[in-house]
């Protein structure tokens, strides 16, 4: 009886620590390899700066360059820089849950990503083997909703 109970115990323990994060890994898989982001579009406005991931205005990342790795959810992405865009390559973590969300956090020199609480989170859209969208929610002062869609190729 006290091994049933200590089996049970454990069996308790190891399913209650166990991840909930589910993934699409088809979708994962499609996203596998370099790409580029061709265009960044805002749905909602005109004429705004947005600053995307805490890096740099969304347009900075036009042109940048993205890898994702799909077996360990691991990458960078590299802004190429200009006069009034900075430049430098950020390591990533990442996935896309069943529902179509691209969740990623970025993960700094002896950081470790599980240590990690924040993060970002687009929708994933239109996705085909070379190329999708991902679209980040942002808000105006006032509380306008304003979409930012960046759209990738394969490189």
């Amino acid at each position: 009886m006290k091994n049933l109970v200590a089996v049970l115990a454990l069996s308790l323990l190891f399913f209650s620590c166990k991840s909930t994060v589910k993934f699409n890994y088809s979708a994962q898989s499609k996203m596998k390899g370099d790409w580029t982001i061709s265009s960044v579009e805002y749905r909602g406005a005109a004429g705004i700066m947005v600053t995307a991931f805490d890096d740099a205005d969304a347009k900075c990342f036009q042109g940048s360059k993205w890898f994702f790795v799909a077996n360990n959810n691991s990458g960078n992405y590299t802004l190429t820089g200009s006069s009034k865009c900075p430049s430098g390559t950020t390591q990533i973590k990442w996935y896309v849950t069943p529902e179509n969300y691209f969740s990623m956090k970025k993960v700094f020199e002896g950081e470790k990503a599980k240590n990690i609480g924040e993060g970002y989170i687009l929708k994933l859209e239109n996705q085909t083997e070379n190329s999708f969208d991902l679209t980040q929610d942002s808000y105006l002062d006032g509380g306008k909703k304003v979409q930012v869609v960046f759209h990738f190729v394969k490189s």
